[in-house]
């Protein structure tokens, strides 16, 4: 186990057992007699044990404490001193040419010994220094935790008197309320797992390794395409070509397919369409990278402005062929037989590592920090060693997801705005510009072309983009709310991530941006063969943001599939009242990105006759001529009225973040479509997420069945927080974790989930949950909270359970210190 981890899962068990005990000393039978009638009166009943413990912890360490004190000063006197006791008197003289007689031990011969010991008597007094630093630090927090420990008493008394003695669970749940009929742990059957195997890494890469340096990066991603050892020699820094938009250069296009600057020739497509979506690229066998105790980070700026990116993205592109926001083109080269070790993996605005199809994968030794959507998320890969590794996410995310939509549409309206589509709108009779009616009520005449449309693009961008480079910083929001409102619907005003993340995803392979699978749609694509060990991931925070989009009929057809409409580059195209587009009463009112949305869907079929960008589908931007007339061109109508009045040619579309993902709430590990998985030593400590309730305005109440095996796509489930999730995955097993502080400012708290698809051959044990917390609908109904009640107090709680369908089926369970 790292040490971060040791620590973190040291402090959580040993804290537990001081809880224990003090629960022993409280759950003794007590005289009515013996009740306590000293400082704290009648009302400290039983409650003598609890502070016996706590003060036994502090009077030990205040012992500690004085002991290092005096040994500290005594050190200190020693050194500083003339003499350790009184040096002997030197001798008289003695007569001419006689001797002195030598005296008692003299002053010179005392400082010659003090010159030879005093630099190891100044590492003991540091040394001393550093264990009283600590051993007071150490008090600090024992003050911290009996303070928790006399708010659990205070609570477990109040809860007790108000139950007159009944028993009440400390963790706070009547369990048969969640499993049908908990067994003992004693009788848990044990199932046969099929046992993962181990990755490899081949013997044969050539010795002479590859040195890497931050000229290596300059001007893009460095791409490995041949075996071999790869050690960098300096932290990187990665923001290549900044005066060319951060975008691959068109002279660039041999080396990455799909340069911007060469947007509508199909065939320049491919991997880098949306830009540098890595650091390092491997498309190759036999690879090994060093980090060498170094650091490969985004600068700020590039952070910003490339939304996609992974440190290390463990293949030639980010998707597999047909997938993705953009055409990414028809091939795919998997990295097989490739380990990743000792260093840092620092800022990127979504992956630490990501990959796809990969075979044979060790991460070992490694902290991957100030990522904004996952630390390690592996889609399709056979044998797989995670080891040794510290994931923390990026504590202040500038910006909201509109951001990286407004970079990637850019390309799509400079598409449109080509001769050749002119020409085919003008044959077709067909309008070019966006022609607002002197009526709106918040557009009245405006006209935009491709040019204007562009420019305020560009312009919503800027001031963003002015602050990154000076760093962002202190009250750089309030300055663009105030000075630039055409700018406001971009900033991240809590700074959280507004999709779905997750400390560490391993699925199938492709996107994993769908709701959860079941087995009959995983097969082909699963992953298989995982170790996870000794990871520490903390500080996941994020505000799930569910937007509502609009949901259209694939043909006239009143049972036609219906589709939610986006743009080219995945964004939904938004109708309720998210980031300024309605006022209101649901008015269209606009802002740079919605414009463009609006201009963009008169062009689509022209820009498709051109173009391969575009995939032929219903559901980017085909919204019929007559909601955009009424809704926003003549702001007639409101979005609701646009809705009703429809007879069901157009729904409100919700269960989705703002790049037409499914919401999927926070999560700290999501396991999917997984065969043969080891889980073991994992902490996640301190899993926040504040996302609001629903749109209920436009999509009605959801409905709330949420408990682990009652999920589905478009549950209330922005808000709700997740330990672990496991979908479709067979022979897990799951030990020695450790989840700390998971709360929902809105929404529930799921420790453990299955989902609503079947998982086989599951085993969790030994996992504790302390110091959670809960707020919203869930705190009226504890049932719905596995395996944790909504309280603001910690308490030890371990459970213990195995299952051959994870189905909510033929559940065996056992609980201990319940």
């Amino acid at each position: 186990m790292s040490t971060s981890s040791m620590k973190l899962y040291r402090y959580a068990h040993g804290h537990r057992d001081r809880l224990n005990k003090v629960e022993s000393e409280y759950d003794k039978p007590h005289d009515a007699d013996d009740r306590d009638t000293g400082e704290y009166g009648e009302e400290n009943k039983n409650g003598d044990g609890r502070y016996a413990a706590v003060l036994k912890i502090s009077f030990a360490i205040m012992l500690t404490i004085v002991a290092t004190t005096a040994l500290t000063f005594s050190l200190y006197n020693y050194m500083h001193n003339p003499s350790d006791g009184a040096p002997g008197a030197p001798g008289a003289p003695g007569a001419p040419g006689a001797p002195g007689a030598p005296g008692a031990p003299g002053a010179s011969d005392k400082a010659q010994a003090r010159t030879l010991e005093q630099p190891q008597l100044h590492h003991q007094l540091n040394d001393l220094r550093q264990q009283n630093h600590h051993v007071e630090h150490e008090l600090q927090e024992n003050k911290l935790k009996n303070a928790a420990l006399e708010n659990t008493l205070a609570a477990v008394t109040s809860e007790s008197a108000r139950n007159d003695g009944a028993a009440v669970f400390l963790a706070g749940v009547q369990l048969s309320n969640i499993f049908p009929s908990p067994i003992e742990c004693e009788s848990a059957s044990v199932i046969e797992l099929v046992a993962p195997r181990e990755p490899v890494v081949t013997s044969s890469i050539a010795s002479t390794p590859r040195i890497l340096t931050q000229t290596d990066f300059t001007h893009g991603t460095f791409i490995i395409t041949e075996p071999g050892k790869y050690i960098l020699r300096e932290n990187i820094l990665f923001e290549p070509n900044p005066r060319d938009d951060w975008f691959p250069r068109s002279d660039q296009v041999v080396k990455y397919p799909g340069s911007a600057a060469e947007a509508g020739f199909s065939d320049k497509m491919g991997p880098y369409t949306l830009g540098f979506f890595a650091a390092i690229a491997v498309a190759s066998d036999d690879v090994t990278i060093n980090l060498n105790g170094f650091t490969i980070s985004q600068t700020e700026v590039h952070a910003l402005q490339q939304r996609f990116f992974a440190v290390i993205e463990l293949g030639d592109s980010p998707f597999i062929p047909n997938q993705g926001p953009a055409n990414f083109g028809g091939s795919f080269v998997p990295a097989r037989r490739c380990a990743i070790y000792g260093g840092t993996l620092g800022r990127s605005s979504h992956h630490g590592i990501h990959g796809n199809m990969g075979t044979d994968l060790q991460v070992r030794d490694l902290v991957i920090r100030d990522w904004e959507v996952s630390a390690i998320a592996l889609n399709g890969f056979q044998r797989v060693l995670i080891d040794g590794v510290t994931a923390h996410m990026k504590e202040d995310i500038p910006v909201m997801a509109p951001y990286s939509q407004i970079r990637f549409i850019r390309q799509f309206v400079q598409l449109a705005m080509r001769d050749e589509v002119r020409a085919i709108q003008e044959a077709s009779n067909k309008p070019t510009v966006l022609q607002f009616s002197k009526t709106h009520p918040h557009r009245s005449g405006e006209r935009l072309d491709g040019r204007n449309i562009l420019d305020n693009l560009n312009s919503a961008m800027q001031p963003v983009l002015d602050q990154a480079k000076l760093g962002f910083p202190a009250g750089w929001k309030q300055d663009i709310l105030t000075n630039h409102p055409n700018s406001a619907f971009l900033v991240n005003a809590e700074g959280k991530v507004d999709g779905t993340p997750y400390g560490l995803l391993i699925g199938m392979s492709g996107v994993q941006v769908h709701g959860f699978k079941k087995p009959a749609e995983t097969q082909n694509r699963r992953s298989s063969d995982v170790f996870i060990r000794n990871v520490t991931v903390y500080n996941l925070h994020a505000r799930v943001n569910e937007v509502v989009g609009l949901s259209t009929r694939s043909s006239p057809e009143r049972d036609a599939k219906r589709v939610t409409q986006a743009d080219y580059a995945g964004a939904i195209f938004v109708v309720g009242d998210d980031f300024g587009v309605t006022d209101d009463e649901g008015y269209y009112r606009g802002n740079a990105l919605s414009d463009a949305h609006a201009f963009l869907n008169m062009h689509t079929l022209a820009i498709k006759q051109i173009s391969d960008r575009i995939a032929d589908t219903d559901s980017l931007l085909t919204i019929p001529d007559d909601l955009v007339e009424a809704w926003v061109r003549q702001g007639s109508k409101t979005n609701m009225e646009i809705v009703t009045e429809s007879d069901g040619k157009y729904k409100f579309a919700c269960g989705w973040d703002d790049m037409r993902h499914v919401i999927k709430g926070l999560m700290g590990m999501r396991l999917e479509a997984t065969d043969r998985i080891r889980v073991e030593s994992v902490v996640f400590d301190e899993i926040i997420n504040t996302a609001p309730v629903s749109s209920h305005k436009y999509c009605g109440s959801h409905k709330h069945t949420v408990n682990s095996r009652a999920i589905t796509a478009h549950d209330d489930i922005a808000p709700i927080t997740f330990g672990f999730v496991v979908a479709a995955t067979n022979d897990l097993q799951v030990r020695n974790c450790y989840v700390r502080k998971l709360a929902s400012t809105n929404g529930d708290i799921i420790t453990w989930s299955t989902s609503r698809t079947e998982s086989r051959r599951v085993q969790l044990d030994m996992s504790s949950v302390m110091d959670s917390m809960c707020s919203g609908p869930a705190a009226s109904d504890p049932s719905r909270i596995f395996p944790n009640k909504p309280v603001v107090r910690a308490f030890p709680f371990e459970f213990q359970f195995s299952m051959d369908n994870a189905n909510g089926e033929a559940v065996s369970f056992c609980v201990e210190n319940a």
